[in-house]
């Protein structure tokens, strides 16, 4: 069996994964540095460039630039942080006026968005301008030949996607670790698919686009947005297990906003036995979906 023709344009997908000790994945010499200075020399990247994509912006870059000039970007993977860039929000105006209208102004969002689950109200838009592979793909504006029955009856509201065949193919090149999928395909005489895919959801109400905004607006509560954590949470098991992986080693995680670079959801889903180096090489922003669950429960 060979594996399904990706449908995701070329971007720079990595996979979100528990976090792992250094050590779960070879590295060369040149790449073994003080995690200290690396932390900080990715802030002041981040922080220079973010500032002049941001200059006098309205929309999702100039969101982006304010927010990974923020302490809780440096290493966008815990619990903590995530709490932190939900504060932020907050504190700014909350995710309707910061979050909300970003993606009015880039065209993301609108009244009419395009359908789904959600209806009505603000949904992501399906149009190529701007092109929103995951909810295209959800949403059926464009084909996706990927195979759905893993999913069980999760496959109501859930839909799986695979990336580009040649970024599966680099999954041992650590030359290519910003693109390459995040764990090698299953072995040949069991279908060889992919090790790495991605989970979307056909609810395209924007509050879904991405996790750092789900439970923050009047329509969407913590209760909501923990209860549907936790079918997602249930249909990345199902899928891992009709796969035959053992859950005790897969990965769910989110890249949260701003860290995202599909403004449309995608929890990855990883087979963590075929791990790769580019699973070390996006660990920055890793978000385990435990921590993102850990963090909707009462305090």
């Amino acid at each position: 069996m060979s594996a399904p023709l990706l449908l995701i344009p070329r971007t720079r997908f990595g996979v979100a994964s528990p976090r792992l000790a250094s050590s779960d994945v070879r590295r060369p010499r040149q790449q073994s540095t003080i995690i200290g200075r690396n932390c900080m020399n990715r802030f002041t990247r981040a922080r220079d460039d973010g500032a002049a994509a941001g200059e006098g912006g309205s929309g999702m870059d100039a969101l982006s630039a304010k927010m990974k000039q923020q302490p809780f970007t440096i290493e966008f993977n815990t619990i903590a942080q995530f709490k932190a860039a939900r504060e932020w929000v907050q504190a700014n105006g909350g995710a309707k006026a910061v979050v909300l209208s970003a993606l009015r102004a880039d065209g993301f969002v609108g009244p009419e968005g395009g359908g789904g689950s959600g209806g009505g109200g603000d949904t992501l838009t399906l149009g190529v301008e701007p092109f929103n592979v995951f909810a295209r793909l959800a949403d059926g504006a464009m084909p996706n030949p990927v195979d759905q029955s893993p999913l069980g009856a999760h496959a109501e509201e859930f839909v799986v996607c695979h990336n580009r065949p040649e970024n599966d193919a680099d999954w041992e090149d650590l030359d290519k670790a910003a693109t390459a999928s995040m764990a090698g395909p299953d072995p040949a005489e069991l279908g060889g698919l992919p090790g790495h895919v991605f989970i979307t959801c056909k609810d395209l109400r924007w509050e879904r686009f991405n996790v750092l905004v789900m439970g923050m607006s009047e329509e969407d509560t913590e209760d909501a947005a923990r209860a549907f954590l936790q079918r997602l949470e249930a249909a990345g098991r199902t899928y891992a297990s009709a796969r035959g992986w053992d859950l005790a080693s897969v990965g769910m995680s989110f890249h949260a906003y701003p860290m995202n670079t599909v403004n449309s959801l995608h929890m990855h889903v990883v087979n963590l036995a075929r791990k790769g180096p580019a699973l070390a090489h996006h660990s920055h922003k890793n978000m385990p979906l435990a921590d993102v669950l850990n963090a909707f429960l009462p305090q």
